[in-house]
């Protein structure tokens, strides 16, 4: 393991921190308290440039990261932000700065306790940026670390899920250092889907990871998901589904996307509801699948007032999610007669998502037939086209939003547009 590099004691790193700090300050001297037999007393301690520093340096970072990697400390972290210097970092030392800031410094300083912390958080940056990017170039260059290629391909797919700029070159990396790390194969499709809209390069990437961990549910929900929004694979996403409940009944996802299939796909609302009530049994505080089981709910049963519950629970949960806004707005007008209020979700919903088209063009409906506010629903259907140029029901609503405040000439363009695309 990596970590072999740095197995001396933290008690070693602590008896040379004074000297590895002078390597990094020049002509200054700093304040210290030493206590010994019950007495204190105050030191400074000289930061001078030695023309001998490096070699020393090489001898006791070991050590310094050691001390870093200390039951006490946040070892991901530490992991996380090493990854993200080998991305930037080729014999570029000062580039980790950006990286490395007063508040990392302060909390490892706390995790390193007094001896260390009395330094003061800005030295101790000095002296992380220092040692980090030394290892940084080691990991990347040395040989000696060759052997230690998992903990470091490890280090990279936790880096990509911070480091969006260089996400794509820490996956590649981890899957260069280790082809057969399964969570960076499993990560890097989810990335490649969601980010890069590169569905069969994920699509290789989800079976890779499958192969390598088979009994992974993350790994075959993630596959399933995929299967069905990209490739219409629906009864291979369902095996999956299933597949990945088998391996762990208390994953809250799979039960919540395999409700959404069953639902969607397959019209097997029982079903859906039975795994969209698992998710939430599993996970209360699961925003989506109170939203889901609630829109089933409000479509296919009339137990209206246990949907409103959900919805509500779900805005609680996640408050800014536009779309419960608006099937919730749905649910107060249709079957609650709560007309006042469902206006007010769907304002907010347009307040949350000002370019969602769907949104605005739902608004503009409800302004118009419920409250007859027909001018400010124009300018409602009318964003709604300009999001969504091409959807023809947009345009038909417009136009008939148009006619009726007598802009003719306008309404018939917006009714063509709308028979062409149809």
């Amino acid at each position: 393991m990596i970590r072999s590099l740095f197995n001396t004691a933290l008690e070693s790193a602590i008896k040379n921190i004074e000297q590895i700090l002078a390597t990094h300050r020049r002509k200054a001297t700093i304040p210290y308290t030493v206590v010994s037999d019950d007495e204190s007393r105050t030191e400074r301690l000289r930061l001078g440039l030695d023309d001998e520093i490096y070699e020393e340096w090489e001898h006791k970072r070991d050590d310094l990261l050691d001390a870093v990697l200390s039951e006490d400390t946040n070892d991901s972290s530490i992991w996380t932000q090493l990854g993200e210097v080998d991305a930037v970092l080729r014999n570029r030392r000062d580039s980790v700065e950006y990286i490395i800031d007063k508040q990392f410094a302060t909390r490892i300083a706390s995790n390193l306790g007094s001896k260390v912390a009395r330094f003061g958080a800005e030295l101790l940056r000095d002296f992380i940026i220092a040692y980090i990017a030394a290892i940084a170039v080691d990991s990347s260059q040395s040989e000696t670390v060759s052997e230690d290629t998992d903990d470091l391909a490890t280090c990279h797919v936790n880096a990509a899920s911070n480091a969006t700029e260089f996400a794509e070159h820490h996956f590649e990396r981890a899957l260069e250092l280790n082809p057969e790390n399964s969570r960076a194969h499993n990560n890097y499709g989810l990335y490649l889907k969601n980010e890069l809209k590169q569905y069969e390069e994920a699509k290789h990437h989800h079976e890779r990871a499958i192969e390598l961990d088979s009994e992974n549910p993350e790994a075959h929900n993630n596959y399933a998901i995929l299967l069905k929004t990209e490739f219409d694979r629906d009864r291979m996403a369902a095996k999956h589904y299933k597949r990945a409940i088998n391996i762990d009944p208390e994953f809250a996802p799979p039960h919540y996307n395999y409700g959404n299939l069953l639902k969607q796909r397959f019209g097997q609302y029982q079903k859906a509801k039975h795994h969209y009530e698992r998710a939430i049994e599993i996970d209360p505080e699961y925003a989506d699948a109170h939203h889901s089981y609630a829109n089933l709910l409000r479509n296919r049963s009339s137990q209206y007032k246990n949907a409103k519950k959900h919805y509500e629970r779900a805005l609680k949960i996640e408050p800014e999610k536009a779309m419960v806004h608006r099937d919730y707005a749905l649910l107060l007008k249709n079957k609650l007669n709560r007309y006042q209020k469902a206006k007010q979700h769907l304002k907010q919903a347009v307040e949350i998502a000002p370019e969602n088209a769907f949104i605005h063009n739902s608004y503009a409906d409800t302004l118009y037939n419920t409250f007859e506010e027909y001018r400010k629903a124009k300018r409602h259907f009318k964003r709604a086209v300009e999001l969504d140029q091409k959807n023809p029901e947009y345009h038909k609503n417009y136009a008939i939003c148009l006619r009726k405040l007598n802009y003719s000439i306008k309404a018939r363009k917006h009714e063509r547009i709308s028979q062409r695309l149809s």
